[in-house]
């Protein structure tokens, strides 16, 4: 999954075409999960030690609506840039190390990571969803409730007297 065999990369620009499946993502807030499988297209660019791996990446999913809870399909995809030497380099997040002795370089961790970067704060399943009501719990999208409980905050009461 995300590997690359070291030995098989020659000096110079190879292009890169891999899928495979995750079952899901855990985001910030939410998990993503998975429909589809996670594509990735790009180029090793070899040049002695130093593997330069660049290239797209992305999936889709289901996820929950911020608002209402149902899950909607979303589209992840970025772009990335990824650098892997054999000694540490200064403190870069793009910058990998590995040992020479190793077999493979593993790209799982940082492709998931680009995708958990993509994955939006609040996801809506419309830019119209009413969401849920928080007094009764119905799904406003399918129906309307009768809980009409207006609260003011006292501090707003003085404004009233204007109206």
């Amino acid at each position: 999954m995300f590997k690359i065999k070291i030995k098989d990369v020659k000096d110079g620009l190879n292009p890169w075409i891999e899928s495979t499946k995750i079952l899901n993502i855990e985001g910030i807030y939410d998990t993503l999960n998975v429909d589809d499988l996670v594509y990735v297209t790009g180029n090793i660019e070899k040049e002695k030690f130093i593997y330069r791996i660049f290239g797209k990446v992305q999936t889709s999913g289901t996820i929950p609506c911020s608002r209402c809870l149902k899950e909607h399909t979303i589209k992840l995809e970025s772009f990335f840039n990824f650098i892997f030497l054999p000694f540490k380099s200064e403190n870069d997040d793009d910058v990998f190390v590995y040992n020479e002795d190793d077999e493979y370089l593993n790209l799982e961790e940082p492709i998931i990571n680009i995708l958990k970067m993509e994955m939006p704060l609040r996801s809506l399943c419309s830019e119209s969803c009413k969401g849920i009501c928080p007094y009764c719990g119905k799904d406003l999208n399918e129906e309307s409730c009768s809980c009409h409980i207006e609260k003011i905050d006292p501090r707003w009461e003085p404004l009233k007297k204007l109206l």
